[in-house]
């Protein structure tokens, strides 16, 4: 359950507090007044990228936190840019996150209990980021009206997702079912590193097989010159790389060093700064040490101290940002060195082998062939035995795959029935009569209605997907957001219908957080938010206050 949400920009210094109903809150204001951004901040805050963000919203760097619940457990989560952290209910910092897919994403399917996988354009299994566990709950005005399962941008970067997330959504695949996947797909990539392994040293054996059989009594020296010269050539390539990537890496070092002396520097402003301002907040006048005159302490001095004291808290987050950056940065090119290191030392170890080798009798040369060829024997022995093993205990994990799912046919029908019924009532209620039961009878069905029926037959669609969810599934309910649900020019009549169905088919326990131009007379009961101010969402106001509130948590994340 969503609680409260805090937006800031230290750039424009203004603020909003919402504070969020825990059955139901309709934000209402006309175009231009900020609702489809408040709404996308939510989102943006959990590290699911709505489409389409109001440049102007962009320029002003918001920094956002979200207070919200998990099975009666609070939590804050705060983005400052591509800053996430996470933190619990007495506010201590839980992690700091920098990337949604690798860190943010996985913590947060581990709390909302969402544990399906797919598969990236890499061909990895990896758990889902952020945008597709929100993708039922959230109806954005810009795309969702017109494509179900279209709430958020980067949805390609999974393949083949839309059946396997919409199974897992609606129950059909069950956290059981991905919990096994998960298993057998760990093993099968054990099972495939062991047998890239096997295949390795079989080739090898084969290679050293055939050199001791034939134990050829001549050395061909010319051929093994022109070996080494190889290996030297590779090795000066190598050499100068490493040598790019090194001088790159003290360059990247100084300029860390620099940022974090500019960090001193901006702590120190601010800490004289905020002394400052506690001094004047406590003497209305001031003596001059030198020539004894009184001066008065007047507003617009404790304003200007305030001022600075805000515009050294902006520049502080933007360099421990910056510094962030160049630290990723930093840690990119030192891996990158070090595989150039450990290449230039695996050459160099081979030229050091064969230029002792050189020295060796032919027969001391064969007998360590044969070692060899006695080693990758055993070797190979052990991989097998680890394979065998391993591929036991998949079959273990593939049986019950098997069993579940033939176990959860009955269920599997249940939830299909219910998901045709909601729609076929759904539709009646919505006045959408032009489509039948065989178009929308997969559960995948996407919806090609034209004209103002595709909203309507849409809101068919995603209240019966979220029916289905409340009945079959074991995931986090988040909350259901609905942006601007009239569209496509819509009569009077049509949209009544539309949103008298939003409100009569709100879920118990669901909350419901609905944007509305106009409330048309009809009463949702919950709270009611409204924006007046065109083309400004945030205040000056509410800022000094806010900003005390979050700018505590934001130091934690960034230092």
């Amino acid at each position: 359950m969503l609680e409260e949400m805090l937006l800031m920009s230290m750039r424009e210094q203004a603020a909003k507090r919402i504070k969020f109903h825990p059955d139901t809150t309709i934000i209402v204001g006309a175009n231009d007044t900020g609702k489809s951004s408040l709404l996308k901040s939510i989102y943006w805050t959990f590290g699911a990228q709505p489409p389409d963000v109001n440049e102007d919203w962009k320029k002003a760097r918001v920094t956002s936190l979200v207070k919200f619940t998990v099975d009666g457990t609070r939590y804050y989560i705060l983005r400052s840019e591509n800053v996430f952290g996470l933190f619990d209910s007495k506010q201590q910092l839980i992690g700091t996150y920098t990337s949604v897919t690798k860190q943010l994403g996985p913590k947060l399917a581990e709390l909302f209990d969402f544990k399906i996988t797919l598969t990236n354009k890499q061909g990895e299994e990896i758990i889902p980021p952020p945008a597709y566990f929100f993708l039922p709950f959230y109806i954005d005005q810009d795309d969702s009206w017109h494509e179900n399962w279209s709430s958020f941008e980067n949805l390609r970067q999974l393949s083949n997702w839309r059946r396997p997330l919409v199974e897992y959504h609606t129950g059909i695949r069950t956290n059981e079912y991905y919990t096994l996947k998960a298993e057998v797909d760990r093993l099968q990539l054990k099972i495939h590193a062991l047998e890239h392994e096997r295949e390795f040293l079989t080739d090898t054996w084969q290679k050293v097989k055939s050199e001791v059989d034939a134990i050829e009594a001549i050395v061909d020296i010319e051929m093994f010159k022109k070996e080494i010269e190889d290996l030297m050539y590779s090795l000066q390539g190598l050499q100068v790389n490493r040598e790019k990537f090194k001088h790159d890496l003290v360059q990247k070092y100084n300029q860390g060093l620099s940022i974090q002396a500019e960090i001193d520097i901006v702590q120190n402003a601010l800490s004289e700064v905020k002394a400052d301002k506690k001094f004047a907040s406590k003497h209305e006048n001031i003596d001059c040490p030198t020539c004894g005159h009184t001066y008065s302490n007047s507003f617009a001095e404790r304003f200007s101290i305030a001022q600075d004291e805000y515009t050294c808290a902006d520049l502080l987050v933007e360099l421990r940002n910056e510094l962030i950056a160049l630290n990723e940065s930093i840690r990119k090119s030192s891996a990158e060195y070090a595989k150039y290191e450990n290449e230039v030392s695996d050459i160099q170890a081979v030229l050091n082998r064969k230029k002792g080798q050189l020295s060796l009798q032919d027969v001391i040369k064969s007998e360590g062939k044969r070692q060899m060829k006695n080693y990758l024997i055993e070797k190979i022995g052990v991989l097998d035995l680890s394979i065998n093993n391993l591929s036991l205990s998949q079959k273990d994990f593939v049986d019950k795959q098997k069993a579940l799912k033939k176990r959860d046919h009955e269920r599997k029908e249940r939830i299909l029935e219910m998901y045709r019924g909601k729609m076929r009532s759904y539709l009646g209620e919505l006045d959408v009569n032009r489509i039948g039961e065989d178009s929308y009878s997969a559960i995948t069905f996407n919806v090609k209605e034209s004209g103002s029926d595709r909203p309507r037959a849409l809101l068919a669609y995603y209240y019966s997907i979220l029916d289905v969810m409340r009945e079959f599934t074991s995931a986090v309910f988040a909350p259901v957001v609905i942006d601007s649900p009239n569209q496509q020019d819509q009569d009077g009549e049509s949209l009544i219908r539309m949103l008298k169905f939003i409100r009569d088919r709100k879920m118990n326990g669901a909350q419901l957080i609905l944007g509305l131009t106009d409330f048309h007379d009809i009463d949702y009961g919950g709270s009611k938010i409204e924006l007046k101010d065109k083309y400004r969402l945030l205040n000056k106001i509410d800022f000094k206050k806010i900003f005390d509130e979050v700018n505590p948590l934001l130091d934690k994340c960034l230092i």
